[in-house]
């Protein structure tokens, strides 16, 4: 089922509602990585899911010059492929790839570490055990029926 989380972005210099829609394919602790990474990497030109001509599209972005973006955040199941291929092509980009939980960062850096070349540029980020879970329980979101 696709959902549709709102949320209101407060602080004393940032006033702004943040729409994230969760997929099929997608579970709630998705979206909590997202809101997360969001705020702490918040940028007034961050995008969510933004559509950068590439074959793939990060979770969070903020465009660059000449089509190269500035930023890429993707959370939570991030493919090997896809690591390696992000890294090797977007060298003058900052990589940040954030999971649920500090022992799957561990295996999914040590995997990286081994068989992607420019793992070294990759920055990582993960959270306290059942952090996003906890988090879950609180999320209110609104269907989407596509017709």
């Amino acid at each position: 089922m696709i959902e549709k989380f709102s949320f209101d972005i407060v602080s004393p210099k940032v006033r702004r509602k943040l729409i994230l829609v969760k997929n099929d394919s997608e579970g709630r602790e998705h979206v909590v990585l997202k809101l997360l990474a969001y705020c702490l990497f918040y940028d007034e030109r961050l995008r969510v899911e933004p559509d950068l001509g590439m074959h793939y599209r990060p979770d969070l972005a903020i465009q660059g010059e000449h089509d190269v973006p500035e930023v890429w955040i993707d959370c939570g199941q991030i493919g090997l492929e896809k690591a390696e291929k992000l890294s090797r092509k977007l060298r003058a980009t900052r990589l940040i790839f954030i999971k649920e939980s500090i022992q799957e960062l561990t295996r999914f850096k040590a995997t990286l570490d081994k068989k992607v070349e420019y793992a070294n540029r990759i920055e990582y980020l993960a959270f306290d055990s059942g952090v996003t879970r906890k988090n879950v329980s609180g999320l209110k979101a609104s269907v989407l029926r596509a017709f």
